[in-house]
């Protein structure tokens, strides 16, 4: 449709109309829905059975996709004792392409509960106003220097200190 009909080139994002099709085909499926049952007469429970169960077959998938969580290091269980402090992960991803590969360090977060420097955040440095109070909070960070209890996503951590 987006090469047929010529104004649709025009569009930043044609597929949006996509949302209006599903939405007013809801609606006259409803329409649809409430004429069958209301021709059902005594037998509209039974109608309406039947037509929550196809729903619920049609949206079915069998097997379910599980999917396996990724196992936490024991890195985690080692930083869990030692005292609260900053955690930065590393390898730090900075293309913004990339930042929900911070969400891991998220989830392995919840085995040791300490505070994250990195994860998943709009915060773009980069693109901060130079006196913006994220900013300078962010530059004292790297002023301090990476702490003792910096933690790099894999053996290293455990190979240093442990």
């Amino acid at each position: 449709m987006f090469r047929a009909v010529p104004l649709f080139t025009f569009l930043r994002a044609p597929s949006r109309f996509g949302l209006v099709v599903v939405m007013v085909l809801a609606l006259l499926s409803a329409i649809a829905l409430r004429h069958l049952l209301a021709r059902a007469g005594r037998w509209r429970a039974l109608a309406a059975a039947v037509l929550a169960l196809a729903v619920a077959a049609e949206l079915n998938v069998l097997p379910f996709p599980w999917e396996r969580a990724m196992p936490i290091s024991q890195n985690y269980a080692l930083l869990a004792k030692m005292p609260r402090a900053p955690v930065a992960e590393f390898p730090f991803y900075g293309e913004r392409v990339a930042f929900p590969l911070h969400a891991q360090y998220m989830v392995f977060s919840t085995a040791h509960w300490m505070p994250l420097i990195n994860g998943y955040s709009d915060l773009i440095y980069q693109q901060l106003p130079e006196k913006d109070p994220q900013r300078l909070q962010v530059d004292q960070i790297r002023k301090a220097g990476e702490g003792p209890h910096s933690e790099t996503n894999g053996s290293t951590f455990h190979q240093q200190h442990g």
